[in-house]
Order: structure tokens, then sequence, then C-alpha cells
């Protein structure tokens, strides 16, 4: 555990943001001690740690690389939030089933245009809310990443945080979080989800 400045930035490359040290042991006591968001390099490269989970955004063409976690969530899809009104409306109709909203946009817009088309939907939010709450005991920390660590995953690192009344960790120089992924989990904590 990180507890001077200088072990923070041996273990995270970087510094806090909007915090002071010592960090892990000031945060709430929800079991929660630590939610941080970075790019896809900054998590393949940690050290494997039983009380830390992972969640990965990665762009529905990239390959999975392998993980430093136990308990890991994969999920798969761009970062531009710019749809029009056909995909704005296939996305919150089928959003809870990302294979046949993929598949109901190609017959709208032909074979050529549907993949890789995958904006953040429905099921994408649940699915992060499902992990954290079928996580094991004893799990303290998260690890969020995304391309550049900057939009996806903050938008979930932060929405995981405000959860459980923690700040999240990461780089806040440039970019913001994706407004979409962070309306979607926003829905998700008011919806309760069907069986499909």
């Amino acid at each position: 555990m990180a507890k001077t400045k200088e072990d923070w930035l041996k273990q995270f490359g970087s510094e806090p943001q909007a915090l002071n040290f010592p960090i892990l042991d000031s945060l709430a006591s929800t079991g929660l001690r630590a939610v941080r968001f970075m790019r896809w390099q900054a998590m393949t490269s940690t050290k494997r740690r039983g009380n830390v989970a992972g969640i990965i955004v990665l762009n529905p063409d990239t390959f999975e690389p392998e993980l430093p976690y136990d308990n890991v969530l994969v999920l798969r899809f761009w970062d531009h939030a710019r749809l029009d009104i056909i995909d704005r409306f296939l996305a919150r109709i089928f959003g809870r089933r990302p294979d046949l909203c993929v598949r109901v946009r190609s017959m709208f817009r032909g074979k050529k245009s549907a993949w890789p088309w995958r904006p953040p939907l429905a099921a994408d939010a649940i699915s992060v809310r499902e992990f954290l709450e079928n996580l094991p005991p004893g799990i303290d920390e998260i690890d969020v990443s995304c391309e550049y660590g900057r939009s996806r995953s903050r938008a979930i690192a932060e929405w995981i945080a405000s959860r459980n009344g923690i700040a999240a960790i990461g780089n806040r120089e440039k970019g913001s979080p994706n407004a979409r992924l962070e309306t979607l989990l926003r829905e998700s904590d008011e919806v309760q989800v069907p069986e499909l």
C-alpha cells in the first residue's frame, strides 16, 4: 500500500489528482479504498494483487491482452458518442442486447457500416453494475482502463467512486468522462433490470 507520495509514484507512475497523502488510509470505510482510471498499458503492466479487481474497455477490434487480475470485466465499445437519430433510437431500444443492436443497425445502414460500430449501450452499464455487485469479499481496489485512460475508463471509475463516497484517482489533465456512458451508468442505478 502506498503511504507516501514517493511510494505512490513508484507504484502508479503519476501523481494522484485532487487528493493529499496518505490517500489510501483516508478513503471511505465502505470496503472500497481506491478506484483508479488509466491507459491500457498501465493496467497490463501492473503486478497481480488479489485485492484488486480490473475493468478494461477495449475497442471492438482490439485483441484482449493478458491482464494481471483474478477478477476482471472486459467490455468492448468505441469511445465516440456522436450518434445520429437512427443510432440513438437503436441504442435506446436494443441497448440491452448489443449483438441484436448491431444486427438491426446493419439492416438500416448496410453490412459494411454495421461493424465495428458499437457505442456504449445499456448492457455495458448493467455489466459494470453486476460485476461490482458480485465481487468476492476482500476486493478493496478497482483499476479501470481504456485506450487513453481519460474518457470511458474515467466515466466508469468516477461512477464507482461516487457510489462509494470516494474520489477516483487518475489523470484529469486531458479529456473528460464519456457523457453517454455516464448517463447509462446513472440510469442502471435507477432501473430494475429484468432477466433477458
